[in-house]
């Protein structure tokens, strides 16, 4: 099961900034980039990320999109965050039977 996460923004260096908050280190982005994306193989690291950019864009410009396995892209809201969780867990479990 893969689970891609992309993170968006419009603001030059948000993206890096995230990405260098998140890891604790600088990142290899570039100032300039606008769209992030990862496909994560392991889904507690992708719901980790999906946790922690949550969190961060309550105060910053950044957008993030979650697509499962080759679903369509959706963004995550805090709408949907919870629904999107249960569902990428929900998967995952299936695949382990």
């Amino acid at each position: 099961m893969l689970v891609t996460v992309s993170l968006m923004s419009k603001k030059k260096g948000e993206i890096k900034k995230f990405l260098d908050k998140h890891y604790e280190k600088e990142s290899y982005a570039d100032e300039n980039v606008i769209e992030w994306i990862y496909v994560y193989r392991n889904i507690m690291q992708a719901m980790d990320m999906i946790d922690v950019a949550m969190d961060y864009r309550e105060d910053n410009p950044i957008s993030l999109w979650v697509q499962i396995d080759d679903d369509d892209i959706v963004e995550v809201t805090k709408q949907n965050r919870k629904a999107l969780r249960d569902e990428i867990i929900r998967r995952y479990e299936n695949t382990c039977i």
